[in-house]
């Protein structure tokens, strides 16, 4: 099962610009610095993992992971993060972006006011 430890976690970084990292997620195994997008966000799958990269420097405890929703807020479709997953997860530079870096990849499902984190490693999109 896996476990929110702590939201908003500081960084190194010290700006108004950058935030904390979203969630501390403990997944069974490993702590995950995770970056998390709401479920209407535009921003792109390539900009969530550069950012937890980017966050996770310096956190010698964490792992970085990315978390997004697998659906729109009204449940129609596929998230914009999830797309670009789903088109990206089986390129040969995504797949050596998370081995190198130990990236996980996470995806939450939600009906009403029940949410449900998964891994991707356990549970495939």
């Amino acid at each position: 099962k896996i476990e929110i430890l702590d939201y908003e976690s500081p960084t190194i970084f010290n700006s108004k610009s950058v935030g904390g990292i979203d969630w501390i997620i403990y997944d069974g195994e490993y702590k995950l610095a995770t970056e998390v997008k709401p479920p209407d966000s535009s921003e792109t799958l390539v900009r969530m993992v550069s950012e937890i990269l980017t966050y996770n420097i310096g956190k010698e405890d964490t792992r970085p992971a990315i978390c997004f929703f697998k659906n729109t807020s009204d449940n129609t479709k596929n998230s914009k993060q999830c797309s670009d997953y789903l088109k990206y997860k089986e390129s040969e530079t995504f797949k050596s972006i998370v081995e190198k870096t130990h990236l996980k990849v996470l995806y939450v499902t939600f009906d009403n006011d029940t949410f449900e984190i998964h891994d991707t490693e356990k549970e495939p999109l």
